[in-house]
């Protein structure tokens, strides 16, 4: 009797304890998906911001604002959102496919790039705000974004193979181009 005395407080502050861990870990678990919202918001007024420069631009390629305009569509949805980090996470977007349709997009890039390196940068920042927002928007995104921005970082001509790839997950076949690639 008298051990049951003395334990049970015990047992209560040590399940009190656990208890509160808990909820604290929950907090900041919370606090920090806020701070991911709150980052993603900001990240899609920029994203906004350089697809309106790059849309209203006449200089801007037809080819590459379509792309744009796929690419922001389908940045919106969860589930392209999912198949692209996986691809990505998978190591399945490493490089922009050797086709001729690709090749072109490559080459009205360079072309933009050394015309016009503004709209080069509006077009480039246009892509990587929206997946940089797509990823802090989406729960299963935000867990894994250090390993899709080491694949981003390391992909040769990263902002079209994803702005492609993307494109194709959309059931927009606005580009009518995209072959199988995740």
């Amino acid at each position: 009797m008298n051990v049951l005395t003395w334990i049970w407080p015990l047992l209560a502050g040590a399940v009190a304890a656990w208890f509160l861990g808990a909820r604290i870990a929950a907090h900041r678990r919370s606090l920090r998906r806020a701070a991911q919202r709150a980052e993603a918001e900001g990240l899609l007024a920029r994203h906004g911001a350089a697809l309106a420069r790059f849309l209203a631009e006449p200089a801007a390629p037809a080819e590459l604002q379509r792309l744009l305009l796929v690419y922001s569509d389908a940045m919106q949805e969860r589930d392209i959102v999912d198949r692209l980090v996986r691809g990505a996470v998978a190591g399945h977007l490493t490089r922009l496919p050797d086709a001729a349709e690709y090749r072109d997009l490559a080459a009205a890039t360079q072309r933009l790039a050394l015309a016009r390196p503004d709209l080069a940068e509006d077009f480039a920042r246009a892509m990587t705000t929206g997946l940089l927002a797509a990823l802090l928007r989406s729960t299963e995104a935000a867990a894994v974004t250090d390993a899709v921005l080491t694949a981003f970082a390391t992909t040769p001509q990263r902002e079209l193979t994803y702005a492609v790839t993307a494109a194709r997950l959309s059931d927009q076949a606005a580009l009518g181009f995209l072959p199988e690639m995740v």
